[in-house]
């Protein structure tokens, strides 16, 4: 309460020197000493004032800039951002672009139409994807990679939507071929896991590591050829007539994005 009548009271002070310098300087009666002597007294008074105004000014300017550079900032950030989003877009066309390209010098034998399709699920642990298109396929119907290794089996189909089963999945069985000059056949099997197993291999046939894995055109699959993956351990067995290879699939399913099926 002290406080808040002392402020009233120096504003009172304050406002009465004011009043004084202007009637000085309006009203002429008053001679040139008292003038002197009036602004000699309130002097000190007066530097303050004028040196508060001249800092609340310079406030004033500072704040003046600072929006000036604040809204040249949110500018260049909604600049960057406008740039951002465009290079995102043409990243997306280019990976598109390439995808097709891939499709276009992929060689399958036999003639099969392609569908092209956007992976826009992805369940790694169950082993499926999700995928979206635009013609009709069906269930059985091949999903293979744009650089053309087999992905999957579609097994489940929708309208515009259809599940692919990996081949990686435990549920995933099929028959395979070693490609070199014996070429041994086996049984392929999903693992729930990165790799494939190719089981029951005839011992007396020849099979190295890096050999490439293929589709055969019997069975299942029913299309030959297609890559699958390649040979990267040989587990044998003294007490068993066949062996086991462990093969490393020849695509990678937490990056595919576009993937083309094969319709039977």
């Amino acid at each position: 309460m002290y406080r808040k009548k002392t402020r009233v009271k120096n504003l009172w002070i304050i406002s009465l020197i004011l009043f004084l310098f202007i009637a000085l300087n309006i009203f002429t009666p008053f001679s040139n000493i008292t003038k002197n002597t009036f602004l000699l007294i309130t002097s000190p008074v007066q530097r303050i004032l004028f040196e508060r105004g001249g800092r609340l000014q310079r406030t004033i300017e500072m704040f003046r800039e600072a929006e000036k550079v604040e809204e040249e900032i949110s500018k260049l950030r909604r600049e960057n951002i406008r740039l951002s989003s465009r290079l995102a877009m043409q990243g997306e066309v280019k990976e598109e672009n390439k995808a097709l390209r891939d499709a276009l010098d992929l060689d399958l034998g036999e003639e099969k139409e392609k569908v092209f399709v956007e992976v826009i699920g992805k369940d790694i642990s169950r082993h499926h994807l999700v995928i979206r298109h635009e013609k009709e396929i069906k269930e059985g119907d091949l999903a293979i990679s744009p650089e053309g290794a087999f992905v999957g089996v579609i097994s489940k189909t929708y309208e515009d939507f259809s599940n692919v089963k990996l081949i990686t999945s435990k549920k995933s069985s099929f028959e395979a071929k070693v490609q070199n000059e014996d070429s041994p056949i086996g049984m392929l099997k999903g693992e729930s896991g990165k790799n494939l197993f190719l089981d029951l291999l005839p011992k007396d046939k020849k099979i190295e590591k890096g050999d490439a894995v293929v589709t055969l055109p019997h069975g299942s699959v029913g299309v030959k050829g297609i890559y699958i993956g390649s040979i990267q351990e040989i587990i044998q067995s003294d007490a068993e007539a066949f062996v086991q290879a462990k093969v490393e699939p020849g695509f990678d399913a937490r990056y595919a994005n576009f993937l083309f099926v094969l319709r039977k």
